[in-house]
């Protein structure tokens, strides 16, 4: 369907329009929600390099589209260009934040920057860098007084962070928010609740 709907809308908007990347991204979400990574990399890098010609930009899905490409890039080991395209990414969500302060779309999809690229450094157990831009998602979670969801995703993290670093009684002490946080806000089959629970588990055991 989503396929269909990139092929229509760029017949009748054309090759470079923002209607265009929207459903070349859509594409990408289905895929990228189904773990299929190399089908999601061609749809995510189509979104961009669609919105990125476009005339007339919004801040917004140009910070979105270009963050969600630096995926492609960091599943092709381009890490450094990966990262380099999620700072611009933050740099122009942040413009925008202070353009417009009230707008809570810009500083919730930040926070979402800020886990994906903390999940990045997990990933190759970077673990200082990762903290850094933890501390950037859990400060802007209070600011915006964000849902218990996310403050779930954002407190595992530093978790597994500290726990990295050998810090066991801080990692201990975001894991249990983190279970918490999770308990209150997903459903029972979540996989970031199972995770969180299984790193409870595991942790109780070691004690």
């Amino acid at each position: 369907y989503v396929r269909r709907l990139y092929a229509f809308t760029r017949e009748k908007k054309g090759e470079s329009h923002r209607n265009t990347a929207c459903a070349a991204n859509l594409a990408a979400s289905v895929y990228y929600n189904q773990h299929r990574y190399p089908e999601a990399s061609h749809w995510h890098r189509k979104a961009w390099e669609t919105y990125r010609d476009c005339q007339e930009k919004e801040p917004f899905y140009e910070a979105l589209y270009l963050a969600k490409y630096s995926r492609c890039l960091w599943w092709e080991g381009e890490r450094k260009e990966a990262t380099a395209c999620l700072k611009r990414a933050e740099g122009i969500y942040l413009t925008a934040i202070a353009e417009e302060p009230k707008n809570r779309r810009n500083k919730s999809f930040l926070v979402n920057l800020y886990i994906e690229q903390t999940r990045r450094c997990l990933e190759v157990k970077e673990y200082d860098q990762g903290l850094q831009w933890c501390r950037k998602a859990e400060h802007l979670c209070e600011t915006i007084g964000a849902g218990e969801a996310t403050r779930a995703f954002v407190c595992h993290d530093a978790a597994r962070l500290l726990r990295g670093k050998g810090e066991r009684e801080r990692s201990s002490a975001y894991l249990e928010k983190a279970l918490i946080y999770a308990e209150h806000s997903m459903e029972s089959g979540d996989g970031e609740r199972r995770a969180i629970q299984r790193d409870w588990k595991s942790w109780e055991k070691q004690e």
